[in-house]
């Protein structure tokens, strides 16, 4: 038979455990959130390299390859010619050279841009997964305080309930929830202790080394940005060379600069 003398230093001994495992509970929890706020920090970086990249690089390439494109076009287009139909047939060939080698290169940057898409609709299937885990974690906080409240409203509502059952307590009843107790308590504990080595071991090289990555990637964007940018002064000054060309020392006041 239980004596209360023995379940007093039984409670004790959970009271510092629980202590003990409120600290790594709690000590986990921040490390979480400071992972989340990483990891969102990288989600934000990766979002301005792809704007970056396809809104910015991309766009400015593409306005580079119409210029170069243009400039060609003109050029064939001025070509001097007489009634022989061989140079006729030499400019004509030429002209569908110059529109296949676009198209040909358009075609294959719009494979490009499906597998890109088919990739980012993979992504937004499971940011969707990820949605609802959020969801459901969400409910188990709901569902937790509504149990919570219930037995506050029990306890509030039914007068006497709460001290009615402390009086019927006996020695060994007191023991048995003890022992309940020092076992939620080691169970609390176990899955602390993963969590920590989850947190420590997998996400936290993960994170990292997606930020080395994104930062690399943001490297070889502004390195392609510089490129892009020295094509369009070359573009620049084709353009004056075509219209030299073309128009010889006709004046005007819109020249490409």
């Amino acid at each position: 038979m239980a004596t209360s003398t023995e379940n007093k230093a039984l409670i004790l001994t959970n009271k510092k455990d629980l202590y003990g495992v409120e600290a790594k509970v709690f000590r986990n929890k921040q490390a979480l959130y400071e992972e989340r706020a990483d990891i969102e920090t990288n989600h934000d970086l990766i979002w301005r390299n792809y704007h970056s990249a396809f809104q910015g690089n991309r766009q400015m390439a593409n306005l580079n390859t119409d210029g170069i494109f243009k400039n060609r076009r003109e050029l064939l287009a001025a070509m001097v010619i007489t009634d022989c139909p061989i140079q006729a047939n030499y400019r004509a060939s030429h002209m569908n050279k110059q529109k296949i080698e676009y198209l040909d290169n358009r075609s294959k940057l719009n494979e490009k841009v499906a597998n890109v898409n088919a990739t980012m609709t993979g992504i937004n299937a499971e940011l969707i997964e990820i949605n609802k885990a959020i969801m459901c974690a969400n409910a188990m906080i709901v569902a937790f305080n509504t149990e919570q409240l219930e037995k506050n409203s029990k306890w509030l509502n039914e007068a006497g309930t709460l001290e009615a059952a402390m009086k019927a307590a006996t020695p060994d009843d007191n023991k048995t929830k003890i022992a309940a107790n020092a076992s939620r308590i080691n169970e609390i504990a176990d899955r602390a202790r993963a969590n920590n080595k989850a947190i420590h071991e997998s996400l936290e090289g993960k994170i990292q080394a997606n930020k080395d990555l994104i930062c690399a990637n943001k490297d070889k964007i502004e390195a392609h940005r510089q490129t892009i940018k020295a094509n369009a002064a070359t573009i620049r000054e084709n353009q004056k060379k075509v219209m030299e060309k073309l128009y010889g020392n006709v004046e005007s006041k819109y020249q490409p600069k």
